[in-house]
Parts: C-alpha cells; sequence; structure tokens
C-alpha cells in the first residue's frame, strides 16, 4: 500500500473474494487479493489467470499498469485477460466497463493506472492449467554474460517465436559488499509433456554451461511463492527504479551484457543490491493483446524486450548517491540502444523511474485517448488533483 502525506489512504484488503464462475471460464477477484491466494484457489479447480510472478504482489497494481507474467507469449499482457472492471467513479457511481459498456473506459484502466477511479471488482478469463508448470534458475557466473545473452537473442528470434508457451527471463545482480555478482535465467513454461531434463527450445541456455540448476515441474503456486522472504526483505529498504525498452538486437544484448557489474561494482553504499532483468516482448504478445481489445500502453509489434533496473539500499542519506548512480547507468543503457538503432519510446509504468512522463511516453494517440476518458468519467479531475500517487495526465 502507498499513502500520501496528510491524506486518505484507502485499505482494500477486506474485499479478497475469489469467485469462479460455474464455466470455469471467468474468475472475479476483489482487489484485496495477492496472486499467491488467487492462483492457489484456481489451481485447485483446473484453471489460471495471467497474474504477477511473485505470490505477494497485489492484484490491483499489477492490472492498472499492464504487468508482465509468465503466460505473456500465449496470452498477451496481463490485463489484456481482463474481461471487466467493476469501479467506482470519483461521483460515487459504480459501472461496468468492458467491451461493450464503457469500452473506452474498459481499455484506459488497462495501463492507465489510478487515473480514473478505485476498482473494486477484476473480472479475468480463465485458461485450463491441469499439469502445473515447469520452471526454475539457471545460474552462471559473471563473466558468462555475455554468452548467455547471446543465448537469450537466439531463443527470442527463434525458438520464441515459435512456441509461446514459453519464458524467458534474464537477470542481472550484484551486491558489492560481499562480493556477489552473477546473471540467471529463469525459463518457464506451462507445456510440461516434454522428455528429458527440460525443454529442447532452451537448450542454448544448457549450452552455455551453467553453474547451478533448480528448475523442475512445480504448482505456479509453489513456483510464485519462491523467493518471497528475499523480496520481503528488500521491500523495507529503500528502493528505486527504472525501465528501458529495446528492439531485439544481438549486437546490443552483448553490449549491454555485463554492463551493471562495471558501473556498480566500485560502489560502498550500505546494503547497496543491484539487479536488472530483460523480459522479451514477442510480437505475438503485442497481437494477442490486441485482438483482445487493445491496452494502453504504447507498445509496438516488435521483437523487443523490456530492461528493469531495480535498486536497493539502507540508508535514506545515500538516497541521492544512489539514484545519481541508477541515472548514470540508465544514461549509459540508452546512448548504447541508440547506437542500435533499438530504443524504443514507450515505458513500462510498473518499472519506470519516478521523475519520468509515463503516460506521454505511450505516444500521442494513446496518451490523448486516456485524456479524453479522464475528461469522460472525471470531469473535475479529482484523480488528477486529489490522487497524486503514480503517473498522472495533466
Amino acid at each position: 500500500m502507498a499513502g500520501i502525506e496528510n491524506g486518505i489512504l484507502f485499505s482494500m484488503e477486506r474485499m479478497d473474494k475469489i469467485d469462479l464462475a460455474a464455466s470455469k471460464e471467468v474468475a472475479s477477484l476483489g482487489p484485496g487479493n495477492d496472486w499467491g491466494r488467487v492462483f492457489g484457489t484456481l489451481e485447485n479447480e483446473g484453471v489460471a489467470v495471467t497474474g504477477g510472478t511473485l505470490a505477494v504482489v497485489g492484484v490491483p497494481g499489477l492490472l492498472t499498469v499492464n504487468d508482465l507474467s509468465h503466460f505473456i507469449s500465449s496470452r498477451g499482457f496481463s490485463s489484456a485477460d481482463i474481461i471487466n472492471f467493476q469501479i467506482v467513479l470519483a461521483g460515487g457511481n459504480i459501472v461496468n466497463a468492458n467491451a461493450t459498456s464503457n469500452a473506452d473506459l474498459w481499455w484506459a484502466l488497462k495501463g492507465g493506472s489510478n487515473n480514473f477511479g478505485i476498482v473494486t471488482r477484476f473480472d479475468m478469463a480463465t485458461f485450463p492449467l491441469p499439469n502445473g508448470i515447469w520452471s526454475g534458475t539457471l545460474s552462471y557466473d559473471m563473466s558468462q554474460a555475455k554468452d548467455v545473452a547471446e543465448a537469450l537473442y537466439e531463443l527470442q528470434t527463434g525458438p520464441l517465436l515459435e512456441d509461446p508457451h514459453i519464458d524467458v527471463p534474464y537477470m542481472e545482480m550484484i551486491i558489492p559488499s560481499i562480493g556477489l555478482a552473477r546473471v540467471d535465467a529463469a525459463p518457464f513454461t506451462d507445456m510440461v509433456n516434454f522428455t528429458g531434463c527440460y525443454p529442447s527450445a532452451i537448450k542454448p541456455l544448457y549450452s552455455v554451461g551453467p553453474q547451478s540448476v533448480t528448475a523442475s515441474r512445480k504448482t505456479l503456486t509453489q513456483n510464485t511463492a519462491e523467493g518471497v522472504t528475499s523480496i520481503m526483505e528488500v521491500y523495507t529498504k529503500r528502493i528505486n527504479r527504472a525501465n528501458l525498452n529495446v528492439k531485439a538486437s544481438k549486437g546490443l544484448y552483448s553490449e549491454m551484457a555485463g554492463m551493471l557489474f562495471k558501473h556498480y561494482n566500485s560502489s560502498t553504499i550500505a546494503g547497496h543490491t543491484i539487479g536488472v532483468s530483460w523480459n522479451p516482448i514477442t510480437p505475438h504478445v503485442v497481437r494477442e493483446t490486441n485482438r483482445k481489445g487493445g491496452v494502453a500502453s504504447g507498445w509496438q509489434e516488435f521483437n523487443q524486450n523490456s530492461i528493469n533496473l531495480r535498486v536497493n539500499w539502507d540508508n535514506p542519506a545515500d538516497d541521492s548517491a544512489a539514484i545519481a548512480m541508477d541515472n548514470a547507468f540508465m544514461e549509459k543503457l540508452t546512448e548504447v540502444a541508440r547506437k542500435w538503432d533499438a530504443l524504443m519510446p514507450n515505458q513500462w509504468a510498473n518499472n519506470a523511474a519516478e521523475h519520468v512522463d509515463v503516460m506521454r511516453s505511450y505516444g500521442d494517440d494513446d496518451f490523448n485517448r486516456l485524456r479524453q476518458v479522464s475528461r469522460k468519467y472525471d470531469g473535475n479531475q479529482t484523480f488528477q488533483r486529489l490522487c497524486s500517487g503514480g503517473y498522472k495526465l495533466w
């Protein structure tokens, strides 16, 4: 939860109902749920939804900023599977927003953040998940970063285009104070009927020679619960984030790989923990999202990657130094992306830096459309003037 100083916080935690339609094709989720609870409930019925990758992540924050899920390649962005929002508007009216009723608001809520009202129910399309998933982590030494990044490019321009049921995020992490620096690949698939130890499509990652492998068959609930303890410890610290979206490019991937380690290696900031994740976004992701009504986000139909920096440190006194390091790192990444003619204009709201104008980054068409929806449903601009958090339209 996030609050405004001297403001009022509306806590939705008791609005935690999870209802599954008799057909099992639609799940209605209260905004007080987290994804661990949602997945656990739905898995008992043999179905799933396009929720978050961590159990502790809340439902509304993820869905209203068009977040990523492990099913992104086959289903589109997480919010693409929302078939209806129940929302309280600024004047107190409760309305539904879907493809046939308030369709403009339905589109705007899928990426427009908290600019339009308070969502009190999310109705999501489900899909069968009878046999669980296969996932885990392949860990490498930082000296292998370039080879792993090039293997990711090979996957993204081949197997990921052919098999939308595979997701392969790539991560680099460094903790300078203890000398930890590593590279991880986190393959995921919901097609678990393969033979052998791993899906043949991800062989390039194994060919690099991981130092350790934890991948196995498991339930979706088990997968999202992994690493939750360490994540919660991180959220007691200072936090900064930044995002950059780029076109897939072998040369770019090779040059970006390992830049994190060089930039932050000499940091003496207490508790400094730095990670960057690469999240492949194939053309099929955007096509599937648009087929379902589209989202407000500015994503274009390119083979691309969402690069997301997440940084933590201990003390408020180090805020300026830590953020300055992050800004300098992102400037380096941006310069390299421009060199390879791979820089994309849009920002992903859930990981963008605080100073970024995310809504305008969606492009003129989406931005102006969002403003029109805001004027229509919030004529007094209540959620622009009084709800100052997040990324605004004015």
